[in-house]
């Protein structure tokens, strides 16, 4: 009997580590706020584990018991308190993410699309910050914020491609006006008309040039100084061949100066001198007037007769002066140029 009784007590002691351990595990749940929902079905294990342990030792068992129910109680009064901040949280968090919603939904009718796109990201990190709802509200405020989110990534990324394309129809048409202007053949313009009809050409691409828009960035810059080069090699082309005219037309004309006043001076040495001699000897054959004494009559016809003849001699002179010019001119241009 003493052994039994032995064996009967050690095995009450044994009981009442037991139960001790899981009271000591069911306080320390209870100070776990944070965890209190999700530690809930290993309360109820604990609940179950401590029926199915048998007796203690009776001095120990009142207090035992109080311990124990002391800290269920403990227990269920945070779950309680847990369960109302929960409550409280969800519902905040809902009022918060139906905002979100409602944001999201009004960038629909925003112009800049750049803009809405940008607010967008801005709500999605606003959304991840935002804590969770209650189980049965979450994939339905889910799906009414990705619903949003699709329209405005919709209309982003139609206009990219709209862009896109736009960027390559002006990428076209640049590289259009550069071979344009590269293809002039600068060898083939021979006269001031056929520069200007060219230049013409050239500035009417440079005004198409300013009218198309913008191709994509990475060749924009390129087909910019492609353009620029063609018209820079087509300007300098024509400041050239400018510069080279007017040096030829001014040494022309340095040459022709010479050769008018060398056709001058033959003209003086040639013919003035004759014309004074033969003007000279025809005054002087004429009778000297006597000043004071009438003239006889057959005296005045004379006179008027000389007057007339004198007039007809000097239009012959000039007549004969001009002609001579011109015969000697052609005459020593014609010899200047077979030497």
């Amino acid at each position: 009997k003493a052994a039994i009784a032995a064996a009967q007590e050690a095995e009450r002691l044994q009981n009442f580590e037991r139960k001790k351990a899981l009271i000591e595990e069911l306080l320390t749940i209870s100070a776990d706020t944070d965890n209190v929902n999700r530690a809930f079905p290993r309360v109820k294990e604990i609940q179950a584990e401590f029926k199915l342990i048998g007796e203690v030792p009776p001095t120990e068992a009142t207090d035992q018991w109080k311990a124990y129910q002391s800290a269920v109680e403990q227990f269920y009064d945070q779950l309680k308190v847990n369960k109302d901040l929960r409550d409280y949280d969800f519902r905040k968090n809902l009022e918060l993410k139906t905002m979100i919603c409602e944001e999201a939904e009004r960038l629909d009718s925003e112009e800049d699309v750049i803009l809405a796109f940008k607010r967008l990201q801005n709500l999605h990190d606003e959304w991840r910050q935002a804590g969770p709802v209650a189980k049965e509200l979450r994939e339905e405020i889910w799906a009414r914020f990705k619903e949003a989110s699709a329209v405005v990534n919709k209309k982003y990324q139609a206009f990219f491609e709209e862009r896109k394309a736009r960027e390559a129809r002006n990428e076209a048409e640049k590289t259009a006006l550069c071979e344009r202007v590269e293809t002039i053949d600068l060898t083939a313009i021979k006269s001031f008309p056929a520069w200007d009809e060219m230049t013409k050409t050239v500035l009417a691409a440079q005004e198409e040039w300013k009218k198309v828009g913008f191709a994509s960035r990475k060749i924009n810059n390129e087909l910019f100084a492609r353009f620029r080069k063609a018209c820079d090699n087509f300007f300098t082309a024509k400041g050239d061949y400018y510069h080279k005219i007017k040096e030829e037309m001014a040494a022309n004309l340095t040459k022709k100066t010479a050769l008018c006043e060398q056709a001058e001076a033959l003209i003086v040495e040639q013919f003035i001198p004759k014309q004074e001699n033969i003007t000279e000897s025809s005054q002087g054959n004429r009778p000297a007037d006597v000043p004071g004494q009438p003239l006889p009559e057959h005296q005045h016809k004379d006179n008027r007769r000389d007057n007339q003849q004198r007039q007809i001699q000097n239009q012959g002179r000039g007549q004969f002066h001009c002609v001579a010019s011109s015969d000697i001119l052609k005459k020593h241009l014609s010899q200047s140029f077979h030497h």
